[in-house]
């Protein structure tokens, strides 16, 4: 359903509407010999609203109001809404930090970006305490294994020192594993 049925529809009496015709045809010439109506599609990248009120969101109050009220036309909200909409499917957040989108929510006059950088605000907020909370637990993991490997109060470090000592010194092939497998597990940490 197009946008200016559901406006007609809902909004028989807006002044603005009065003459407006569903389709736009125009004639094709030069192709045949006879002359062809071909419909035209205004949106070629947003698709047209649902219904009105979808319009009405994205638009904002003031140019609902002013709509309502019959102060502009169908085609005027119709091509405020499909700027809208472009505007909050081409933003990308990526590279911006909390506090620069804030200030972009801030300064914009598109209510629907207003929400959509509100929610990705929230979620970053998210992932950066989650991000916090596992740094805090992997240091404290770090220090407890720099301090107590085994439970015995000798640092991991020392136990690959000392194996790496009796190595070169014996050749035995079973402390390098050991000193190894150390390195290994003092590196995944």
């Amino acid at each position: 359903m197009n946008i200016f049925e559901i406006l007609k529809s809902k909004d028989s009496d807006n002044p603005s509407l009065k003459g407006c015709q569903v389709k736009d045809e125009i004639t094709h010439e030069g192709v045949a010999d006879t002359n062809q109506p071909v419909s035209v599609n205004e949106a070629c990248t947003v698709a047209d609203p649902v219904n009105i009120e979808d319009a009405f969101i994205f638009v904002g109050k003031s140019l609902a109001k002013s709509y309502r009220r019959g102060e502009i036309s169908a085609k005027e909200l119709l091509r405020s809404y499909r700027k809208n909409v472009t505007e909050v499917e081409t933003f990308c957040t990526f590279g911006y930090k909390i506090q620069e989108l804030r200030e972009v929510i801030r300064t914009t006059h598109n209510p629907a970006l207003k929400a959509k950088l509100k929610d990705v605000v929230e979620e970053k907020k998210a992932l950066r305490q989650k991000s916090n909370l596992q740094n805090q637990s992997n240091l404290d993991k770090l220090d407890g294994f720099k301090s107590d490997v085994l439970g015995m109060g000798i640092g991991i470090r020392k136990v690959i020192s000392s194996m790496r000592k009796i190595y070169k010194k014996t050749g035995d092939k079973n402390a390098l594993i050991v000193s190894l497998l150390s390195e290994t597990e003092f590196a995944r940490m």
